[in-house]
């Protein structure tokens, strides 16, 4: 029994939660294993995750998470770099085949869907058995092209009032999340849990010209995204709530249905409202021995993840290995939007994970990194847990 306690924390360690306004990973081993984390077993990520794990707890869980993340959509940081080369304030000043190149890098810019977001999250957290509870502090922020027909000009008639008209959108939010969750077993095999999550803080949305602040030719993906949430003004306060079921399909699979952001999900700000995703996951464990198991989660039905009017499908997969009697975890994963035309490949928006937990006596340690398919790095998470008897 000692043992399976051990395992079963071990494959649901460290995977605190960024909450999902802004979709993030969900601590260090759900980043390493691609976020393909949802039937992964019981620790604090249940709290925000899979509240009907927290029926398998038999020890208590002390845990701290750490995690930073910044995503750029199919090289959009260098996109826009390069547009920022030419002095845009001056453009009608330009020779006609400075201004043909300036909009070219303008209009492969704007082909972009979801732009870049960047966001830090830092929790404690406790679990016990069917009870969790936690305190995260999160800092988000997205920015993304407005909408525009500019592009429909030819490139030789463009002057600075096309410049002038060109938006970038941020979203940023600055909150904490203070987060409750409980597990009930309904039978030996089917368990249901709830999780409810108030948010308060502040946040904005707001469209600025290229012309202006942040845009430089030296800002990239940290500034931007930081200066995001560094403008989150408008005070919110929001409950949110969660449902998961848990089956155990025999000895080797278990499967999970998640329903996140039921009800009406919606942030009113001065400036906007934000319209939270309500996703429905299923996902499935299979662990053919002790020492290995592979996951699989995916998206039932498209939603606006990035809060920029495209609808995503992710999808999930990874493995786990257990070394040296458990004291040693070797973990690798893939995310991706089945939505996407190219699945995989450098022209694509996949991004890998790869991650390692070292278990000594009561004290865990995990972390985890993702690259995106130009092999840069997209991630970092480092978390701590002690078992409590």
């Amino acid at each position: 029994m000692k043992h399976t306690v051990l395992f079963a924390v071990m494959i649901g360690i460290s995977s605190l939660c960024l909450p999902g306004m802004i979709p993030g990973f969900y601590g260090a081993r759900s980043l390493a294993l691609g976020q393909s984390i949802f039937a992964g077993g019981w620790d604090v990520n249940a709290i925000y995750l899979n509240p009907a794990a927290l029926a398998e707890a038999q020890v208590g869980l002390t845990a701290y998470q750490y995690q930073q993340a910044y995503r750029d959509y199919q090289g959009f940081e260098d996109s826009l770099l390069e547009a920022m080369s030419t002095d845009l304030g001056s453009f009608s000043q330009l020779s006609p085949a400075q201004r043909g190149e300036a909009v070219g890098a303008l209009e492969e810019l704007w082909s972009s869907r979801h732009g870049i977001s960047g966001s830090t999250a830092s929790l404690p957290a406790v679990v016990s058995r069917n009870f969790g509870f936690s305190i995260s502090w999160v800092r988000s922020g997205r920015m993304h092209p407005v909408d525009t027909d500019a592009f429909d000009i030819p490139a030789e008639s463009w002057d600075s009032n096309e410049i002038d008209s060109l938006r970038m959108r941020f979203t940023g939010l600055n909150y904490r999340q203070y987060s409750l969750a409980y597990a009930l077993d309904l039978t030996r095999s089917m368990r249901l849990g709830v999780g409810l999550h108030y948010l308060t803080g502040k946040g904005t949305r707001f469209d600025a010209p290229l012309t202006g602040a942040p845009f430089s030719q030296e800002a990239g993906i940290r500034d931007l995204t930081s200066y995001a949430w560094e403008q989150a003004g408008n005070k919110f306060n929001r409950i949110l709530a969660d449902l998961s079921l848990v089956v155990s399909l025999g000895t080797n699979f278990q499967g999970v249905l998640v329903a996140k952001n039921i009800g009406k999900a919606k942030i009113s700000l001065d400036s906007a409202s934000l319209e939270l995703p309500q996703r429905l996951i299923a996902g499935l464990a299979f662990r053919p021995s002790g020492r290995m198991a592979i996951y699989l989660n995916m998206d039932l039905k498209a939603t606006d993840l990035w809060q920029d009017g495209t609808d995503v499908q992710p999808i999930s997969l990874a493995v786990e290995f257990a070394l040296y009697q458990q004291r040693i975890f070797l973990r690798a994963g893939i995310w991706n939007d089945i939505e996407e035309k190219y699945f995989l490949g450098s022209r694509s928006n996949v991004q890998y994970g790869l991650g390692l937990g070292f278990r000594m006596s009561r004290v865990i340690l995990d972390v985890g990194m993702a690259l995106d398919s130009s092999g840069s790095v997209a991630g970092l998470a480092v978390g701590a847990a002690i078992l409590v008897q």
